[in-house]
């Protein structure tokens, strides 16, 4: 406070000083108080930083986990897609040396193929007949 403040107010020069002890020791306590409220702040932030690590670890840890499956299952299925490919170019193979004529027909006696080898010729013709004949589609 300037001299003229201090006159203005009444007050002398013991009750000033008060006045600024009080005021510097309030500064300094504020100033306190905002250092501790910002240690607590800083403490649950880490704290909270800690607990999202240990969050992302655990999720890192599933998804490893989790990938490592779907290879295993890729692997697996990649090996059974290479089984039947084989196991069908056999069969084709068969199918394809075969003298005799071979019909594929469904439960419900519908003819779903019947090998080209056959198919075009007039015994393939006479093989479908039969096939009628038989009244298959009944059985």
């Amino acid at each position: 406070l300037s001299a003229d403040d201090r006159r203005a107010r009444g007050l002398g020069h013991a009750e000033t000083e008060a006045l600024v002890r009080a005021a510097l020791e309030t500064q300094a306590d504020f100033h306190q108080a905002r250092r501790g409220h910002r240690k607590r702040a800083e403490e649950v932030l880490q704290r909270s930083r800690n607990e999202l690590e240990e969050l992302v670890r655990d999720r890192t840890a599933e998804l490893v986990e989790i990938n490592e499956k779907l290879r295993l299952e890729i692997a697996e299925r990649k090996r059974a897609e290479t089984a039947v490919r084989r196991a069908n170019a056999y069969n084709r193979s068969l199918t394809e040396v075969s003298l005799d004529a071979l019909v594929t027909i469904d439960p419900d006696g519908k003819i779903l193929h019947i090998e080209k080898t056959v198919s075009p010729s007039t015994a393939g013709r006479d093989m479908v007949k039969k096939l009628g004949e038989l009244n298959i589609a009944k059985r």
